[in-house]
């Protein structure tokens, strides 16, 4: 299992989640679980069009870093 870490901005917090998966894809549907949970919303199950949705609410959502990257 590897930790994933994702950089958040939605205009009143900048934070940084994290979730651990076993793979990379299993660490976007996460994140998109996690972020439909914060922002009580909806999200496509597919992760660019889960940012573009993030973006129109102005959501900012960085990149997704493997932390063993640092």
């Amino acid at each position: 299992m590897t930790k994933y870490l994702l950089p958040i901005n939605d205009s009143h917090d900048l934070y940084i989640d994290c979730v651990t998966a076993k793979e990379f894809k299993d660490a976007e549907e996460r994140f998109i679980e996690r972020l439909q949970d914060v922002y009580n919303c909806e999200l496509p199950l597919d992760w660019d069009d889960a940012l573009v949705e993030l973006d129109e609410k102005g959501i900012w959502v960085g990149d997704i870093y493997d932390i063993e990257e640092f």
